[in-house]
Protein backbone atom coordinates (compact mmCIF):
# COMPACT_ATOMS: atom_id res chain seq x y z
CA UNK A 1 0.00 0.00 0.00
CA UNK A 2 0.85 3.52 -0.03
CA UNK A 3 3.25 4.81 2.41
CA UNK A 4 1.27 7.98 2.90
CA UNK A 5 -2.09 6.06 3.09
CA UNK A 6 -0.82 4.25 6.21
CA UNK A 7 0.48 7.16 7.86
CA UNK A 8 -2.55 8.26 7.59
CA UNK A 9 -5.14 7.87 10.93
CA UNK A 10 -8.54 7.86 9.24
CA UNK A 11 -10.87 9.50 12.10
CA UNK A 12 -14.92 8.79 11.64
CA UNK A 13 -16.16 12.10 10.46
CA UNK A 14 -13.35 11.30 7.19
CA UNK A 15 -15.01 8.34 6.85
CA UNK A 16 -18.44 9.53 6.55
CA UNK A 17 -17.50 12.26 3.95
CA UNK A 18 -15.80 9.39 1.73
CA UNK A 19 -18.98 7.25 2.11
CA UNK A 20 -20.93 10.29 1.12
CA UNK A 21 -18.76 11.19 -1.91
CA UNK A 22 -18.61 8.22 -3.20
CA UNK A 23 -22.82 7.92 -2.81
CA UNK A 24 -22.99 11.07 -4.52
CA UNK A 25 -20.62 9.42 -7.46
CA UNK A 26 -23.17 6.50 -7.89
CA UNK A 27 -25.87 8.62 -8.11
CA UNK A 28 -24.26 10.71 -10.85
CA UNK A 29 -23.23 7.76 -12.50
CA UNK A 30 -27.01 7.02 -12.38
CA UNK A 31 -28.22 10.28 -13.76
CA UNK A 32 -26.02 9.57 -16.33
CA UNK A 33 -27.76 6.96 -17.56
CA UNK A 34 -31.05 8.13 -17.23
CA UNK A 35 -30.92 11.17 -18.78
CA UNK A 36 -33.96 13.55 -19.25
CA UNK A 37 -35.30 13.14 -22.68
CA UNK A 38 -35.51 16.49 -25.33
CA UNK A 39 -38.89 16.09 -25.18
CA UNK A 40 -39.51 15.80 -21.24
CA UNK A 41 -37.37 18.90 -21.10
CA UNK A 42 -39.94 20.73 -23.64
CA UNK A 43 -42.70 19.76 -21.45
CA UNK A 44 -41.45 21.40 -18.40
CA UNK A 45 -40.19 24.71 -19.89
CA UNK A 46 -42.77 27.71 -19.31
CA UNK A 47 -44.97 28.46 -22.29
CA UNK A 48 -44.85 32.13 -23.44
CA UNK A 49 -45.44 34.21 -26.39
CA UNK A 50 -42.02 36.09 -27.85
CA UNK A 51 -43.67 39.14 -26.98
CA UNK A 52 -43.92 38.22 -23.18
CA UNK A 53 -40.37 36.79 -23.43
CA UNK A 54 -38.69 39.80 -24.76
CA UNK A 55 -40.77 42.48 -22.18
CA UNK A 56 -39.65 40.07 -19.37
CA UNK A 57 -35.62 39.68 -20.50
CA UNK A 58 -35.66 44.01 -20.90
CA UNK A 59 -37.33 43.66 -17.08
CA UNK A 60 -34.53 42.12 -15.93
CA UNK A 61 -32.22 43.47 -17.79
CA UNK A 62 -32.86 46.82 -16.03
CA UNK A 63 -32.95 45.76 -12.88
CA UNK A 64 -36.48 44.05 -12.28
CA UNK A 65 -37.81 47.79 -12.91
CA UNK A 66 -40.29 48.11 -15.59
CA UNK A 67 -39.84 52.33 -15.57
CA UNK A 68 -36.06 51.81 -16.36
CA UNK A 69 -37.40 49.56 -19.39
CA UNK A 70 -39.35 52.99 -20.48
CA UNK A 71 -36.29 54.95 -20.24
CA UNK A 72 -33.83 52.35 -21.87
CA UNK A 73 -31.11 54.21 -24.05
CA UNK A 74 -29.57 51.40 -25.64
CA UNK A 75 -30.58 51.55 -29.03
CA UNK A 76 -28.12 49.07 -30.48
CA UNK A 77 -30.22 46.25 -28.42
CA UNK A 78 -31.65 44.48 -31.21
CA UNK A 79 -34.78 43.77 -28.61
CA UNK A 80 -34.50 47.26 -27.96
CA UNK A 81 -37.66 48.19 -30.73
CA UNK A 82 -40.08 45.23 -28.83
CA UNK A 83 -39.09 46.13 -25.17
CA UNK A 84 -42.61 46.86 -24.01
CA UNK A 85 -43.32 43.73 -25.48
CA UNK A 86 -45.38 45.34 -28.57
CA UNK A 87 -43.54 47.12 -31.68
CA UNK A 88 -42.42 51.35 -30.91
CA UNK A 89 -44.88 52.10 -33.60
CA UNK A 90 -48.09 50.88 -31.33
CA UNK A 91 -50.50 53.35 -30.01
CA UNK A 92 -49.46 51.65 -26.55
CA UNK A 93 -45.84 52.36 -26.56
CA UNK A 94 -46.29 56.01 -27.94
CA UNK A 95 -48.24 56.52 -25.45
CA UNK A 96 -45.99 55.29 -22.71
CA UNK A 97 -43.42 56.84 -23.78
CA UNK A 98 -45.13 60.30 -23.92
CA UNK A 99 -46.37 59.99 -20.50
CA UNK A 100 -42.54 59.20 -19.70
CA UNK A 101 -41.32 62.34 -21.48
CA UNK A 102 -44.02 64.34 -19.45
CA UNK A 103 -43.75 63.02 -16.40
CA UNK A 104 -39.85 63.29 -15.71
CA UNK A 105 -38.43 64.90 -18.18
CA UNK A 106 -34.84 65.36 -16.66
CA UNK A 107 -34.48 61.73 -16.96
CA UNK A 108 -36.24 61.77 -20.03
CA UNK A 109 -33.08 64.63 -21.10
CA UNK A 110 -30.67 62.40 -19.93
CA UNK A 111 -31.27 59.35 -21.31
CA UNK A 112 -32.02 60.72 -24.80
CA UNK A 113 -30.50 64.26 -25.40
CA UNK A 114 -27.64 62.80 -27.50
CA UNK A 115 -30.02 61.45 -30.31
CA UNK A 116 -30.02 63.46 -33.00
CA UNK A 117 -33.40 63.73 -34.96
CA UNK A 118 -33.16 62.61 -38.49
Amino acid sequence: MNDKLDRFVWKSEDIKILNILKKEVKLKKKQKESRISVKDVIKLSPRIGRAKAVKLHCISCCGGSPSEVTFCNILNCPLWFWRFGVPMTSKSAVDRMEKARKSNPDLWDECFSDLEET
